[in-house]
């Protein structure tokens, strides 16, 4: 599963201790983003090719598909544009990285 790889590489970003974490936060969301599109597929949700983590969520919750807390969310939707380019968000907390992605746990 791709959202897994992706975890797997921002924790690795963060151990290395030479990288920024910024980048681990980016990872983070990505892998997040990847395992909200995989639930929607799964279970037949139609979705537009967006990156926004919050609509991703939205659909799951409206269709009554999963619950996913939204404070998790929330924590990753600064890192999807400063986790690329110099940081105006400043070095992101542990917790960005350390979360695990909604899919994880629950993809079918």
């Amino acid at each position: 599963m791709q959202a897994a790889e992706d975890l797997a590489t921002a924790r690795r970003v963060v151990d290395d201790g030479e990288s920024p974490p910024r980048r681990a936060a980016f990872l983070a969301h990505l892998a997040a983003e990847k395992a909200l599109k995989g639930a929607l597929i799964a279970w037949g949700i139609a979705t537009r090719k967006i990156h926004d983590l919050v609509e991703l969520l939205s659909s799951l919750i409206s269709d009554n598909a999963v619950t996913v807390s939204s404070e998790d969310i929330d924590l990753l939707v600064p890192w999807n544009i400063a986790g690329r380019y110099p940081p105006d968000l400043g070095d992101p907390r542990q917790q960005h990285w350390r979360w695990t992605p909604p899919g994880a746990s629950w993809m079918p």
